[in-house]
């Protein structure tokens, strides 16, 4: 066989190859398919989000020509919607927004919340028991969180989606405790709102 003919050959076929392995998903991409095929067995919502890093390294926040950066992470949002029973509305729920810091993970930041936590916004709006409640669920949080949130539509979990099937029933179980908890927020809220616009000396409604 001449050379030739030996190209004509082996460079189609080499071709063909190097098509076929750009095709194939890789590990990291298998990974992701089954962290979210299983989420959406829990019927968790999943969505890409860019954010901004809540804790960049030093040499993060500045180029090498000093140009001051803004760094950002692509995450994953996992996310649950609260179920507020009526006359509870969507109003009455906070909205709020803890944020994990990697390279202050000994450090607390925000009184009440676990070490190397804080709220996007200090102390606002949960206050007095619902951080130490707060805090308490963010025990469980599985590796790679980023940000946990949640609002008068539903609660969230962004993440660099790393592990198996396991960390995602984590999050399922997570979310759903913490919607749970939301709701129950939003009721006393409610409840509040109705007492304070009740004659003196009537009962408002449950």
């Amino acid at each position: 066989m001449s050379v030739t003919v030996a190209l004509v050959i082996l460079v189609p076929l080499a071709l063909f190859g190097w098509l076929v392995s750009q095709a194939m998903p890789t590990p990291r991409e298998r990974q992701l398919q089954r962290l979210r095929n299983r989420a959406r067995e829990h019927d968790i919502v999943v969505t890409l989000r860019q954010v901004k890093d809540p804790d960049p390294a030093p040499a993060d926040r500045v180029s090498s020509g000093g140009k001051v950066r803004e760094p950002r992470l692509e995450v994953a949002a996992y996310a649950l919607p609260v179920r507020l029973s009526a006359p509870v509305e969507g109003r009455h729920a906070p909205a709020w927004r803890v944020q994990y810091l990697r390279n202050q993970a000994d450090k607390v930041v925000d009184e009440g919340l676990r070490e190397g936590w804080r709220f996007e916004t200090p102390g606002l709006p949960l206050t007095g028991s619902p951080v130490a409640e707060l805090s308490a669920f963010l025990a469980s949080v599985p590796a790679g969180t980023v940000q946990i949130e949640g609002g008068k539509r539903e609660v969230a979990l962004c993440w660099r989606e790393r592990g198996e099937a396991r960390e995602v029933d984590a999050i399922a179980d997570l979310l759903a405790r913490l919607g749970a908890w939301q709701a129950e927020l939003a009721e006393q809220a409610a409840s509040a709102e109705r007492a304070a616009h009740a004659p003196d000396g009537v009962d408002p409604e449950p």
